[in-house]
């Protein structure tokens, strides 16, 4: 796979810091703490499907 460097675009992780902080921050441990429960209500939902 090729990547390819631009200066417009901006990984997860960039967008994160910027707009919720670092990791270890209220702020960003809120985030993930509720990305993580999504995706595990996803999964879950998910496996019930097959």
């Amino acid at each position: 796979m090729n990547k390819i460097k631009s200066n417009n675009l901006t990984t997860l992780e960039e967008f994160k810091e910027k707009n919720y902080g670092k990791r270890g921050t209220k702020k960003r441990d809120e985030l993930d703490a509720g990305y993580e429960s999504f995706l595990v209500s996803e999964f879950g939902r998910n496996n019930k499907k097959k």
